[in-house]
């Protein structure tokens, strides 16, 4: 376990980030389990309403040392997503779509019309808050099963996968009609 103690006062990670006990940052899992992905979630809001590049920086250190202590397999995957990429850069993989895809996807799973999406983007600035908030007003049959790092990651790659096999489908179309 590379000998980082579990949120206690001799831990040096846990004091560089200056974070207390009840920190969103603590582990969530258990050793060996796949990391959820509301850890990452939780990193991710505390990034998006501080400031301090050098806290920022403590925050991530410490999360990923996290997820190396308790699961090591599930780093590469939190490493990826977040830096906003699927794969290392000289392979250019990306999603392959933009804003107004993720409007038409919202729209289309929360049953909201896109000019009453447009309406509170306008309004909340953030399509995740909007969607979060729409999301609370549908019933579901089911709870669906909590997200993990690895399994979100995966989601996206094969997302990537479809968006350049369909790109390079077009192309052959295309190269084909022209020729």
């Amino acid at each position: 376990m590379l000998g980082l103690s579990h949120h206690t006062a001799d831990n040096p990670a846990h004091a560089a980030t200056g974070l207390e006990d009840t920190d969103p940052l603590r582990p969530c899992w258990q050793p060996g389990a796949a990391v959820p992905f509301v850890f990452l979630s939780r990193l991710y809001n505390l990034i998006e309403h501080e400031n301090g590049r050098i806290k920022i920086i403590n925050w991530l250190s410490y999360a990923f040392w996290q997820i190396l202590a308790y699961t090591p397999s599930d780093l590469p995957a939190a490493l990826f997503l977040s830096s906003d990429q699927l794969a290392p850069s000289y392979e250019n993989h990306s999603l392959g779509f933009g804003g107004s895809t993720l409007v038409s996807l919202v729209s289309e799973i929360t049953s909201v019309s896109r000019k009453q999406l447009h309406a509170d983007h306008a309004r909340l600035g953030d399509l995740g808050l909007i969607a979060a908030q729409y999301r609370l007003t549908q019933k579901l049959l089911f709870r669906p099963a909590p997200l993990t790092v690895t399994g979100v990651f995966a989601t996206f790659h094969a997302m990537g996968e479809a968006s350049r096999r369909d790109k390079k489908e077009d192309m052959l179309v295309s190269a084909s009609l022209s020729q």
